[in-house]
């Protein structure tokens, strides 16, 4: 298996979009904050109606004002943008890409991933901030800036050993919790996968010597290691982005037979029903299920008023800390009736008829 890992680990991998091509004259930073000010529905707070990107070529004049407004006091000049200039480049970029979404969620996450590509941000996830302090792990003083993130790690996986064990720990990242894994749970091997290339370039850049860990690129829906070869596959923060059955007929076949899934997400309080509704056609038991949304919440409120600030400050970064406290707060909003979940789940030998 180490061979295995060692072999997919090493392939070649480029970013999915080229900052440097993406949409001149217009900086990475400002194309960002543009498409964030679309997806967000920033546009509502000038009094606009929400602006889908493939209706761009005829928004009225103060959507692009307002837009201008908003990404000019971002780009470190703090003034507007001249809003033809925005509109121009926006024109250009929309009719050598038609369609509804002129750069793809991957593409987006690529985008994101190299302005904000710190080494010392190796975890990508919302977050969880323990009701009683007594119940959160001791952290060493690497580990801190990162202790909301390792909690949600904590709150999914604490009471479970994984010594010895091989591990997916799928929608990787950056890798931080591949880390956890390898270093906390004491796993044999960890293949930690993303779909996103420019993660798993970051998490090799983060990683590169870590004996046992290995990052591939891979979707959730096909999942490029052997059957039957792994104990236990893990996915945090992730899972409301998979195609859910075909993810779990893919996990199904990777983990060995009584093997275990631990799983975190968040969604509308249907998608609990939904996951419920799948897993034992796809050859699951439902062991444990927990919603943990007081926890994640807490967890948001802390980063943003505190260790944010912290960490943007503790060392020289690749972007102003505007950008990185815009960005948090546009991506990480709480969104009104979600919930945020806790799932183990037990291999069943045979998937249900």
């Amino acid at each position: 298996m180490k061979q295995i890992l060692e072999q997919l680990g090493s392939a070649r991998l480029s970013h999915e979009v080229e900052l440097s091509q993406l949409m001149a004259p217009l900086s990475p930073e400002e194309v960002l904050f543009c498409f964030l000010f679309i997806k967000s529905g920033s546009a509502e707070g000038f009094g606009e109606e929400p602006v889908r990107f493939k209706d761009l070529p005829s928004a009225p004049d103060r959507f692009w004002k307002a837009m201008a407004l908003h990404v000019g006091a971002l780009s470190g000049q703090f003034k507007p943008l001249p809003p033809s200039y925005l509109k121009d480049a926006w024109l250009r970029f929309v009719k050598e890409r038609p369609g509804d979404e002129p750069l793809s969620l991957l593409e987006y996450y690529s985008l994101a991933a190299q302005l904000l590509s710190d080494t010392d941000r190796v975890f990508i996830n919302h977050g969880y901030a323990f009701l009683n302090p007594a119940e959160a792990p001791s952290l060493a003083a690497w580990e801190e800036p990162s202790r909301l993130s390792i909690h949600l790690y904590h709150k999914l996986l604490g009471g479970q050993d994984f010594t010895g064990l091989d591990v997916v720990d799928m929608a990787c990242g950056r890798g931080g919790g591949s880390l956890y894994l390898k270093q906390r749970k004491e796993a044999r091997l960890v293949a930690g996968i993303d779909a996103v290339r420019t993660h798993v370039l970051l998490a090799r850049e983060a990683h590169p010597s870590v004996d046992g860990v290995y990052f591939l690129h891979g979707r959730a829906e096909e999942i490029p290691l052997p059957t039957g070869a792994f104990d236990a596959l893990i996915a945090v923060d992730a899972v409301f982005h998979f195609p859910l059955r075909e993810f779990l007929h893919e996990a199904h076949r990777v983990v060995k037979p009584g093997g275990r899934c631990f799983l975190n997400s968040w969604g509308p309080p249907t998608w609990y029903m939904d996951l419920e509704g799948a897993v034992e056609s796809c050859g699951w038991k439902l062991e444990h299920a927990e919603d943990i949304t007081t926890g994640v919440l807490l967890a948001r409120e802390q980063w943003r008023t505190h260790d944010m600030f912290t960490w943007v400050r503790s060392r020289p970064r690749k972007c102003r800390p505007e950008i990185y406290i815009e960005f948090d707060r546009m991506v990480m909003l709480p969104v009104e009736g979600r919930r945020y979940y806790n799932f183990h789940l037990t291999r069943l030998d045979q998937k249900a008829s």
